[in-house]
């Protein structure tokens, strides 16, 4: 019985996902993807993870079972694209090879509303659609739901305090007016 009740609900899911996974099938670039559910230490989200990804269009470095994911794992995997559940960012620019990934040098790091990638049936289909927009934006031009997707901060890109970031910021526009009251 609890195996017929698994089945049907996969059936539901994939059902659910059918019409982003029939928009993604013809695709032929699928960006190696990374969803982190957590990132202190860096864990994968498991569960639908890898079917989600699928269905959204994207290569992962996923399984049904979350677990953490060494730094080595990350820099082997090389993502393209690292998407993070929350808000939480504490430690990542630690981890050995961060800033060599691929989505940080290429700035393609985001912030998902958690919910949108823990919630079973049509809360999973949304995420299917909202990561589908992510990786293939030019495909998908749906508006993203109000605040479900976010850029990460600059300091993940970057290695410096959001501080630091304002403080450059300002010593930019500093010297741009001392170069205009030059000329």
């Amino acid at each position: 019985m609890t195996t017929q009740i698994a089945e049907a609900a996969q059936r539901e899911l994939l059902a659910a996902w059918e019409p982003v996974s029939k928009r993604t099938a013809i695709m032929q670039a699928r960006p190696r993807t990374v969803i982190l559910a957590s990132v202190n230490p860096p864990r994968s989200l498991g569960l639908w993870e890898k079917e989600l990804l699928i269905a959204a269009g994207a290569t992962g470095l996923a399984s049904s079972e979350a677990h953490d994911i060494s730094a080595e794992e990350l820099v082997a995997f090389a993502p393209e694209i690292i998407i993070i559940a929350g808000e939480n960012l504490e430690g990542l620019t630690e981890l050995e090879g961060w800033f060599t990934l691929p989505a940080v040098t290429g700035h393609e790091v985001y912030l998902v509303e958690p919910a949108y990638l823990s919630e079973v049936g049509e809360g999973l289909a949304e995420a299917a659609r909202v990561l589908a927009t992510i990786l293939h934006p030019s495909r998908f031009t749906e508006m993203l739901p109000t605040f479900s997707v976010q850029l990460a901060p600059m300091s993940l890109f970057t290695g410096e305090s959001e501080e630091e970031d304002e403080a450059d910021e300002e010593e930019n526009a500093n010297d741009a007016g001392q170069d205009d009251s030059h000329g």
